[in-house]
């Protein structure tokens, strides 16, 4: 399967990998960028771009990179970056666009400006003006700033014929001659290819030779730092509604492994917004209990500078928060101070051989910027400390001497920090299992006890009595335990089904649906089905409660089956839980009246755990105490005992169970009874005797013969209109050779006359674009006339009563269908090689072939067309059962007779065994055909052997589309990191900004 996998990579990069970008719709004649560089650390660019649109667009793309992936430069040739972001970003704001509607938004890593009207299509020339401000795009070194960007970018697919840029310097800022470097061209070539003015206070530059595809022009300056009032970029640039100036966070921790956590924060709102959330905590797995451990504060007491604050507990993804918002609904603004202080439990765990703390000293929701973090943490930390801000490492971040508290004090611009979490070793003995809360344990809740009475009548059923006992961390959870069943188990233990053997009532595949009851012991809590799922979906106010109770019944029957002479019965329990289920108990009633020591049982949790059931005063009962399933498991109860042990089915339960378990049977079915009946109705052919035929039917061309046919049109249909046209003298066929392989050439010799149809002179003149044509001119041009003559012909059919109307356009519909249906079969059949379902793959790949074949014969003929088809099937009858004798008299009265027959019996797929007819008959070539053979004796076996070769090459050239001049390719922007004055020199693409552009 390896080996298939990676033949087909291989043939999608031959068919894909390299393919080129097909160039745009538009060039540019002139590109100018004007950039006023300011001391603050911002700059002002604007963009002139004169183009001309080739083919008719709404407007431009214009896409400029603002996340960057450090590359560039080592030690004192790296830039100095704010730590903790995984991309560099810098800021690009108050874009405008002269005379034109636009609109921007963030596309990936990039800012795309959208120019141009939906509704409004342009051509011809056009000017685009573009505005735009920068931040951050500076590179800070140890001794000096760089100011590097591309001025303009190398992911524009088009040429540039002229292009001129100037740079002005606030009052402060110079220039110097050598502090300037550029370079021209694709990303990182390092011609020089233009004019370069260096003034005090101005650049100026002009290209000396045009930008082909991908070309651009790339810049760096170099300043002493003192020039510049700030470098970096302001940290509200970063925000989107709040920043939060600053941020303490203290915590020591407490008896059981929860921490005392004081925390203040002080919020300042760029915007009105309604709510923002404090990150409490990341939920981690635990080693010792293999359950999902979310942290849980408790005991919270908020204090807030102001009075309308009020404040909720949540979880969203892995994170527990602390939602803030206001009492009367309205919008946080300016600035908001918040003291928060509680019992954070969740941030110490252990493996049994060490412990661990896990914390989140900083972290908000959205995602905003922290200007200044000071985080203390009091405990008996033991190893390294790792710190992260997502994915970024902080090595030095945490500081600690000996008996005092760890410390972490960080502030922008040193850090750039929106998130920051940390972990470390605990000393042994302030980690306590027993006192952990159940909260814990779940996202939004926790089964803390199940009990499952499980009962066996004598005619195969099984009843479940199901008690639970649930824990909600905090009210008002998102969601609440809603049991779930399933309506149809599947073999295969894969995602709800669990480790599940069943009896073979599906004849398809390895699944069933068994006759199924339920109810619940609380009248508002509702049964609804999903799909094959049932789930008993809990009231709105269970979700506001701490902790409730809740019993159900579930009521199976044709689950069992029989197994090495045994009767055997495996029953779901748990259907895969979202949350996890702890303090499990299991009793199991046998049916009466059989010996309870020959009966078996365990429980199968998931593939990997299997636990026996005791006999305990005739009840089997599961002893193992405090028994915990994780998140995502699912459990099955096995009883194995003496064949028969349990009853019989009775006889009616068993026809419903093959009837449900089997439906895609009965539809197939009905598919095909109803298909039948539809061609029954409107796409049978009446049947006549056939009456044997001399020549082909007047009045139609092998063409047309093709279609009536077999109610197809193929290629090689029109292609036999060359032979057809030959036997009649409109032109000739010469053989050639051509870089030593055989070809062809065309020769016309008349015209074809008024009363041809429409599609013959397509087909003809398109052709015969001059008199004498070589096969290989046609190829690549032609596939363009071969279509249209291919409509032509379709349509003339419809005009002249070929068929009945409609009844084509249905069966190539009901074709169509077939083909969707056969390609849904085949996905399932490899889906069903992995999951067992082979009716996802059998069924529709049936009803796939069913709805073909029907197509196939549904094109009812109508009165010309069945004509005609009957004297089609009288000639080729006369073909395939001719007498020699009939043959040459008909030759002796017509020695035109082969010529104008040849092409249909090709048609008919009988050209050979025409030819054959004629061997010894016929003793000289026809005068339209040239052969390189320049045999004594002429054979019509291989005279119509280079006849179908021929039309097998004419085929194939004729109908090769032209060659695509699209293609695909890839980009990525990097750099910016290095210095452009290292020793690896400066090189095209190696700054900030640039990008490319599009249309659309």
């Amino acid at each position: 399967m390896h080996r298939k996998l990676g033949l087909l990579v291989v043939v999608v990069i031959l068919l894909f990998g390299n393919l080129e970008l097909k160039a745009e719709a538009f060039y540019i004649r002139n590109y100018d960028v004007q950039i006023e560089l300011n001391r603050d650390g911002s700059f002002n660019v604007v963009e002139t771009i004169d183009l001309t649109f080739t083919e008719s667009r709404r407007g431009i793309l214009r896409d400029i990179p603002v996340r960057y992936r450090e590359e560039g430069g080592r030690g004192e040739d790296r830039a100095i970056r704010p730590i903790g972001p995984e991309l560099y970003e810098i800021v690009v704001e108050d874009i405008r666009v002269d005379e034109h509607p636009f609109t921007y938004f963030m596309e990936g890593d990039h800012m795309r400006i959208r120019i141009g009207d939906p509704d409004k299509r342009l051509t011809g020339d056009q000017r685009y003006t573009i505005s735009y401000t920068v931040w951050g795009a500076l590179n800070e070194f140890r001794d000096h700033v760089e100011f590097s960007w591309n001025i303009i970018g190398h992911h524009w697919n088009t040429d540039i014929h002229n292009a001129s840029f100037s740079i002005e310097a606030e009052e402060g800022l110079s220039f110097n001659q050598r502090d300037v470097v550029y370079a021209t061209g694709r990303i990182g070539a390092r011609q020089r290819d233009m004019n370069v003015n260096v003034e005090q206070n101005r650049i100026s530059g002009e290209l000396t030779q045009p930008l082909g595809r991908f070309e651009g022009i790339s810049l760096a300056t170099r300043h002493p730092k003192n020039q510049f009032t700030s470098i970096h970029t302001p940290i509200d640039k970063f925000a989107d509604y709040f920043i939060v100036r600053e941020h303490r966070y203290f915590a020591d921790i407490g008896i059981g492994g929860f921490f005392e956590v004081r925390e203040s924060m002080t919020v300042e709102f760029l915007e009105g917004r309604s709510s923002f959330s404090r990150i409490a905590g990341r939920a981690f797995s635990s080693p010792l209990t293999g359950l999902t451990i979310f942290p849980l504060p408790q005991n919270l007491r908020v204090e807030s500078s102001d009075e309308l604050l009020d404040y909720e507990l949540r979880r969203r993804g892995n994170e527990t928060y602390i939602q803030f918002f206001r009492t009367d609904q309205s919008d946080f603004s300016d600035e908001v101070s918040v003291s928060l202080t509680y019992d954070l439990w969740g941030g110490t765990t252990t493996d049994n051989n060490t412990d661990k703390v896990r914390l989140t000293p900083s972290g908000f929701y959205p995602r905003e910027p922290v200007e200044n973090i000071l985080v203390e943490l009091n405990a008996p930390f033991t190893g390294r400390v790792a710190s992260t801000s997502g994915r970024v490492s902080l090595p030095d971040l945490f500081q600690r001497a000996d008996g005092r508290p760890l410390i972490a004090n960080a502030s922008y611009p040193s850090y750039r920090l929106d998130y920051l979490a940390m972990e470390t070793g605990l000393e042994k003995g302030f980690y306590d299992k027993a006192l952990q809360p159940p909260g814990l344990f779940g996202k939004d809740f926790l089964v803390d006890r199940m009990h499952i009475r499980a009962e066996m009548d004598n005619r195969q059923g099984v009843e479940l009595n199901y008690q639970w006992a649930v824990e909600h961390p905090f009210p008002g959870t998102a969601s609440t335990f809603e049991p779930l069943f399933l309506n149809r188990y599947s073999y295969n233990p894969q995602e709800f089904n669990g480790h599940l053997g069943i009896p073979s009532w599906n004849l398809m595949d390895g699944r069933i649906a068994p006759m199924t009851e339920f109810s619940t012991g609380k009248g508002d809590w509702q049964n609804r089905v999903w799909g094959s799922r049932r789930i008993l979906t809990a009231p709105e106010g269970v979700r506001a409660e701490m902790n409730w109770n809740l019993s159900a019944t579930v009521f199976y029957r044709g689950l069992f089956r029989s197994e090495n002479g045994r009767s055997v019965v495996e029953v779901p329990l748990v259907s895969k839980t979202t949350e996890p289920i702890r303090n499990i108990e299991i009793e199991l009633i046998p049916p009466d009246g059989f010996d309870h020591l020959d009966i078996s049982a365990e429980l199968l949790i998931d593939q990997n755990q299997s636990l026996s059931l005791n006999l305990r005063e005739g009840v089997l009962i599961s002893d193992q105490p405090n028994l915990v399933i994780p998140p995502g498991s699912s459990m099955t109860l096995k009883v194995s005992g003496q064949e028969g042990f349990a009853g019989d089915l009775p006889i009616g339960s068993a026809l419903y169970l093959i009837f449900r378990n089997n439906f895609p049977i009965w539809w197939l079915l009905l598919l095909v009874l109803v298909l039948y009946l539809l061609w029954d109705r409107f796409g049978r052919n009446r049947k006549e005797a056939v009456v044997v035929e001399f020549y082909p039917p007047q009045k139609i061309t092998s063409a047309e013969a093709g279609l009536l046919w077999d109610d197809k049109l193929h290629k090689k249909d029109l292609v036999s209109l060359i032979y057809y046209w030959a036997g009649k003298g409109y032109l000739e066929v010469e053989e050639m050779q051509e870089n030593n392989k055989l070809s062809y050439k065309l020769r016309k010799k008349k015209d074809l006359p008024p009363s041809a149809r429409g599609f013959e002179r397509t087909f003809f003149n398109g052709i015969f674009f001059k008199d004498e044509v070589k096969l290989s001119e046609l190829r690549s041009r032609f596939s363009r006339t071969m279509l249209r003559a291919y409509k032509e012909l379709m349509n003339y059919s419809k005009q002249h009563d070929f068929y009945v109307p409609g009844s084509r356009g249905f069966g190539c519909g009901l074709i169509g269908l077939g083909i969707l249906s056969m390609v849904a079969g085949i996905a399932g059949l490899v889906f069903a090689f992995f999951t067992g379902h082979w009716s996802w793959g059998v069924s529709p790949l049936l009803a796939g072939f069913a709805l073909v074949f029907f197509g196939r014969i549904m094109p009812k003929k109508g009165p010309f067309g069945m004509k005609k088809y009957q004297k089609l099937l009288g000639f080729r009858e006369f073909v395939r059962t001719a007498e020699i004798d009939r043959i040459k008299a008909l030759y002796r009265e017509n020695p035109g007779y082969f010529d104008s027959t040849i092409a249909y019996a090709i048609v008919f797929g009988l050209g050979k065994q025409w030819a054959e007819k004629f061997e010894g008959i016929m003793t000289e070539p026809p005068d339209w055909y040239k052969s390189r053979d320049r045999r004594s004796t002429f054979s019509t076996i291989v005279f119509t052997d280079a006849l179908v070769r021929s039309m097998h090459r004419m085929n194939y050239d004729l109908s090769m589309p032209p060659p695509s001049s699209s293609g695909s390719g890839s980009s990525s922007w990097s750099g910016g990191g290095g210095s452009g004055f290292g020793g690896g020199g400066f090189s095209s693409g190696g700054g900030f900004g640039g990008g490319g552009g599009s249309s659309w």
